[in-house]
C-alpha cells in the first residue's frame, strides 16, 4: 500500500510533460540518386539531433517505395558515420521499409548513412519524401543529386531541378532546398 501511495504522489508531483519521452529532431538530408535501366539506388546522409540534455533513443522508421513498376530492395546498409559503425536494422513486412534504433547523447547529433538499391520493373523510380511531415517540421536543408546515363531520357520529375549538367556520358541533376516540407514524393518517369 505504501508503494501505491508513493507512486500516486510521484506521478501527481511531476508534470505530465516531464514524463513524456524526448524526441529526436530530423533536420537535414543530403542524398545521391543513381538511375539506370534496371535499378534505382539511393545513397545519402540523414542528420538527426537531440535537443534534450539527456541521452535519447528513438526507433526510426525508414520507408521504401513500393507499388506498380517498382521491384524489390536487393541491398541495404545503415551506418552511423560519427561512431563509424554499422547499425543493426529490421526489414519490415513486404519490404515496406526498415526500422533501427538511434541513440544520441544529450545535445548531440548524428550523421547516418543509408544506402539501398531497388529493382525497377517499369520506367519509373521513386523516393519517399512525404514522410517528412511526420517529423512535424520542414527540413532545414535538403540536397539531392540525380545521376543518369546519357542513354536514358527523363520524361518527368516531381520537382524541377535547380541545375543540370551533362558530360562524360551522363546527366547530373541537382536540387537544393531550404525550409523544405515536401508535398509529394520524388518520382521519376524515364525512357531509353
Amino acid at each position: 500500500m505504501k508503494y501505491l501511495v508513493f507512486l500516486f504522489f510521484t506521478l501527481w508531483l511531476f508534470p505530465k510533460y516531464e514524463l513524456q519521452a524526448q524526441k529526436l529532431d530530423f533536420y537535414m538530408e543530403d542524398l545521391n540518386f543513381y538511375l539506370d535501366t534496371n535499378y534505382f539506388e539511393v545513397d545519402g546522409y540523414y542528420y538527426f539531433s537531440n535537443g534534450s540534455t539527456t541521452k535519447t533513443e528513438q526507433l526510426i522508421f525508414y520507408p521504401f517505395p513500393n507499388g506498380n513498376g517498382l521491384g524489390s530492395i536487393d541491398s541495404i546498409a545503415v551506418n552511423d558515420n560519427m561512431a563509424q559503425k554499422e547499425l543493426p536494422f529490421k526489414v519490415l513486412d513486404k519490404n515496406t521499409g526498415i526500422s533501427f534504433l538511434l541513440s544520441i547523447e544529450g545535445l548531440g547529433f548524428r550523421k547516418i548513412r543509408i544506402k539501398y538499391r531497388q529493382t525497377l520493373k517499369e520506367k519509373f523510380a521513386s523516393y519517399i519524401l512525404n514522410t517528412t511531415e511526420k517529423w512535424g517540421k520542414p527540413l532545414e536543408t535538403a540536397n539531392y543529386t540525380l545521376f543518369v546515363p546519357d542513354y536514358i531520357r527523363i520524361d518527368s520529375i516531381s520537382y524541377e531541378a535547380n541545375n543540370m549538367i551533362q558530360g562524360n556520358g551522363k546527366k547530373i541533376y541537382s536540387w537544393n532546398k531550404k525550409d523544405f516540407m515536401p508535398a509529394e514524393n520524388f518520382n521519376i518517369f524515364f525512357n531509353y
